[in-house]
């Protein structure tokens, strides 16, 4: 799916070729798991309905950045490419039942690489505000460790749509900074991944004209 993303961008980057402006740009933000927490109070209840008592500690928020590129069309209008890192995630948990003890921990590293529609509302000559909408390739990486249990590594490789939204104000003639707001759904569903399900991310983003 990544594959026919840069396709579809490279395709639209060429029918756009003889008008607009080509831009770039970077981010950093913070990203939060939403279904992290609901994901392990499923599992632990689900164990201690067998009987199984647990504990566990986890993160659900983490760093995040981003590269982008994009061609504005008009002042209303652009495609964007964008590869966004949505952090790395720690867990660790322990359960026991009839004197056996297991205890373990996860490291889940989460990224997604997106194209989208940018429709923007120009307030001013150096102000607006934009929302996005496109899809999203997404990977949701697992790796695990466990005392006295055996833990198979798994990676999630799906597709889902993302959603954005946020506020752009020139800086200078040929940069813009950028808030924005964006939600990521459907990632790591296929397997245990307890990040699995949609990721909200609120980053700081600078774009160059090129």
């Amino acid at each position: 799916m990544k594959k026919k993303i840069v396709g579809i961008t490279i395709f639209l980057a060429c029918q756009a070729a003889s008008a607009g402006d080509w831009y770039i740009g970077a981010s950093l933000g913070s990203a939060k798991a939403e279904d992290a927490s609901s994901n392990i109070s499923a599992d632990m209840s689900a164990l201690a309905g067998l009987g199984i008592s647990s504990s566990a500690s986890f993160d659900d928020k983490a760093r995040s950045y981003s590269i982008f590129g994009g061609y504005q069309a008009n002042d209303n209008l652009a495609i964007e490419a964008s590869y966004d890192y949505l952090g790395t995630y720690q867990f660790s948990g322990a359960a026991a039942a009839g004197g056996i003890a297991v205890s373990g921990n996860e490291e889940d590293k989460v990224d997604a690489f997106s194209l989208s529609a940018v429709l923007a509302a120009p307030l001013t000559s150096s102000f607006s505000v934009y929302g996005k909408a496109g899809v999203a390739a997404s990977s949701d990486k697992m790796t695990c460790a466990v005392a006295g249990g055996t833990c198979k590594s798994e990676k999630d490789s799906a597709t889902g749509p993302m959603f954005g939204a946020g506020a752009s104000v020139a800086i200078s003639s040929g940069a813009r900074l950028r808030l924005e707001y964006d939600q990521f759904n459907d990632i790591g569903d296929n397997n245990n991944e307890y990040t699995a399900g949609n990721f909200s991310v609120i980053k700081l983003e600078i774009a160059v004209s090129i």
